[in-house]
């Protein structure tokens, strides 16, 4: 099972909050984190992850990188949010 990773933390913490920070890396450290690949942007693999407190949120983040077991992740964008 892959452990992921979430690049540009203080970057997403500003722009977005740290509520929505806390939000991405509970739901990509998850156990029942079971991202689905929905195609290719630029070159890089798209993960869409279920939130993992809010089934109807989805979270989408790009592969840009990885080493063993370690996938690290840029976030996209969400959907679904209130």
């Amino acid at each position: 099972m892959a452990r992921y990773a979430l690049r540009n933390q203080d970057k997403i913490a500003d722009k977005l909050g740290k509520a929505r920070l806390d939000m991405l890396l509970a739901t990509i450290k998850s156990d029942n984190a079971h991202p689905v690949e929905v195609g290719m942007q630029g070159g890089y693999k798209i993960l869409e992850f279920t939130d993992a407190t809010f089934s109807k949120a989805k979270h989408l983040f790009a592969v840009v990188g990885g080493m063993y077991d370690v996938v690290q992740l840029a976030y996209i964008s969400s959907s679904g949010l209130k």
